[in-house]
């Protein structure tokens, strides 16, 4: 899955305003000061000092139109949303001509996912200043959730060429090519990012995905091996390695990397049962059962893993408890085929032959092409003299899978 880059915001504040003198200032002149004061303690990095400035220019001129605008962008920096949506509101009704307000505002209703709203006040902010090239690129954010392809690719290709070296830009249009399936667009994209800031992890995460994609299995390896080294807490690097080493066939470097992504994030169901996974792979079948059993524990409907540890007790012969696993997932996923199948099996390894019978014909009826399914089923029919069906099921085996043989 493509990585979505974060939105960037735009913290260019307005500008000083001339002032009078000190002696006999009106309430105009004095909210001037206040702003100004704000505007130079953002300069020096004091965030509250400058709300508090703000505040005191609005108490003198409860109709400053920047000093709402501007406390509105400070307060969305602070997370502090409610307030800076009803400050950058009430900055646009007193004054239409302040792109900071309507882009500011925008990127709150981007995060309340009202993306026709962010949309409409970006393509305001645009109007207001033709080459705010952040405006394009946030834009093309909202476009693309909200399915617009190609106003999406549009808006971020703008962005690109009003600001060459922007990095987001070319990860926010790669994002979009990827998920238009232009693979070989979209690595180029973030090649251009990575020779941009060759220092972000999170491209080349993004660009392992898309090499992943085109089959570039090495260059992929490569990629989350460079994002892991340039973040060693980037969890999903970690995860996207592992799936990579497992292919590969090295699931020791596959167990490595899940056991710290797990310790990465804790309690997580994904990776206790990707662990498990590798583990199977590397005949380690009491420890792969811990790990489907923590990935149950914390998601008891997570049937994949369930059927994943019934897998385990079946390899360990430990029938009884593969079949309880199996019912499980059965309640959980009924008309999955294979779950069936796999029930069957163990049922007919412990004799149960009607039973098994009846699951095979599930796994069928639910998957007429499923020949291991005919085949086992043919093998239960022989084994209670049915000969004339066992054959039947065999040739229908063979007829779907040319590699399935008939003694």
């Amino acid at each position: 899955m493509m990585k979505q880059f974060h939105l960037a915001l735009f913290l260019s504040l307005l500008y000083l305003l001339p002032t009078a003198m000190a002696v006999g200032q009106t309430n105009e002149e004095k909210a001037r000061q206040h702003y100004n004061n704000g505007i130079e303690k953002i300069n020096s990095h004091d965030i509250n000092g400058a709300i508090q400035d703000f505040t005191k220019a609005i108490a003198e001129d409860p109709k400053f139109a920047e000093a709402y605008a501007n406390r509105g962008i400070l307060y969305y920096q602070n997370q502090n949303a409610k307030d800076a949506f009803s400050d950058l509101s009430k900055s646009i009704q007193l004054k239409q001509d302040i792109p900071q307000a309507f882009f500011g505002r925008a990127g709150i209703y981007f995060d309340r996912e009202q993306f026709d709203s962010a949309i409409a006040d970006y393509t305001k902010a645009i109007a207001l200043s033709p080459e705010l090239a952040t405006a394009y690129n946030n834009r093309s954010y909202a476009r693309f959730k909200n399915g617009d392809m190609a106003g999406a690719e549009s808006d971020a290709t703008k962005a690109i060429q009003i600001t060459p070296n922007f990095a987001n830009a070319y990860n926010n249009r790669s994002n979009i090519r990827g998920a238009k399936g232009d693979i070989p667009g979209a690595i180029a994209d973030i090649d251009s990012a990575i020779a941009i800031e060759p220092t972000v992890s999170e491209s080349y995460l993004m660009r392992g995905v898309l090499r992943n994609r085109a089959g570039n299995v090495e260059g992929a390896l490569a990629d989350f091996t460079k994002a892991i080294e340039l973040n060693p807490s980037n969890l999903t690097a970690y995860s996207n390695r592992a799936a990579i080493r497992s292919m590969k066939g090295d699931q020791n470097g596959a167990i490595a990397d899940l056991t710290k992504a797990i310790e990465l994030k804790g309690k997580d169901a994904i990776a206790y049962y990707n662990r498990g996974i590798s583990r199977m792979n590397n005949n380690e079948y009491n420890s792969a059962i811990a790990d489907f059993s923590k990935a149950i524990e914390v998601n008891p409907r997570f049937f994949e893993a369930l059927s994943a540890r019934g897998g385990a007790y079946a390899q360990m012969k430990n029938s009884d408890s593969a079949i309880l696993d199996f019912n499980k997932a059965i309640s959980l996923q009924p008309k999955n085929a294979e779950l069936y199948f796999y029930r069957g099996t163990e049922y007919v390894g412990k004799g149960k032959l009607d039973n098994a019978l009846a699951d095979f014909d599930k796994a069928i009826s639910l998957k007429p092409a499923f020949a291991q399914a005919y085949y086992n089923r043919g093998v239960v029919k022989q084994q209670k003299g049915d000969a004339k069906g066992a054959d039947a099921d065999c040739e229908k085996a063979k007829s779907l899978d040319a590699s399935i043989k008939c003694d």
